[in-house]
């Protein structure tokens, strides 16, 4: 029987199913309030997108990435911001979204690890609102759902697809690119491995132990 490819399988995996369930428990226990799960409807849509946060998280043994996408409008980032701190600020709102992506992408991990699959998780990143909706229109696969509680709607997108990579010179490697390929001593042993995050710490090692100009296979992570 010819074996699936990794991406399809993850792709129809249990974790991959139970993504809005987890997600609405992670986000109720961080924002301390009972969320609900909205999978299609008119609640998925967020009319006038205010914020929007991205995360990526990396599989490099199989070249698969996942790309998790959320947005809210003003007024649920005022409320969100109310209800955390008191304070009603829709920027405050819009920063807390980005934790909430951060701490999303932690549960996802943890999800996929169960069923064998592990993932590096990126930095959450904000990106332009109109590009929200076209999100993973071009992914091998996506789902879309929103997060809801009185006042707040959050508007969640995942998407899957293959690792896109580039070589990069070492002297030009920046904190949060993954290593998609094992980075390799003259002697052939092993000073990075493949599905690391690099941390300034790591670029500033990279460049003391390699010429600049030695090239360093990365994945050109998510299309925000």
């Amino acid at each position: 029987m010819k074996q699936l490819p990794p991406i399809v399988i993850i792709s129809h995996s249990t974790a991959w199913y139970s993504m809005p369930r987890d997600l609405q428990s992670v986000s109720s226990t961080f924002l301390n309030m009972k969320m609900s799960v909205s999978i299609g409807g008119a609640d998925v849509n967020v009319a006038e997108i205010s914020y929007a946060k991205g995360i990526l998280l990396a599989n490099g043994t199989h070249q698969v990435e996942i790309q998790l996408a959320m947005a809210t409008d003003k007024n649920s980032a005022e409320n969100l911001a109310r209800h955390m701190f008191g304070e009603i600020s829709s920027d405050l709102g819009g920063d807390l979204l980005g934790e909430l992506v951060n701490v999303s992408m932690g549960g996802l991990r943890t999800s996929f690890a169960r069923e064998s699959y592990p993932f590096t998780g990126g930095l959450p990143e904000s990106f332009a609102p109109e590009r929200f909706n076209q999100f993973g229109a071009t992914s091998k696969r996506h789902m879309t759902f929103a997060l809801l509680v009185e006042g707040i709607t959050i508007a969640v997108r995942i998407c899957i697809g293959f690792k896109a990579n580039a070589m990069v010179p070492v002297g030009s490697l920046c904190e949060g690119m993954f290593v998609a390929k094992d980075v390799l001593t003259a002697q052939g042993m092993v000073y990075v491995k493949e599905g690391t995050r690099l941390t300034s710490t790591m670029v500033d090692r990279l460049r003391v132990a390699f010429e600049h100009e030695c090239p360093v296979e990365v994945a050109l992570g998510a299309t925000w």
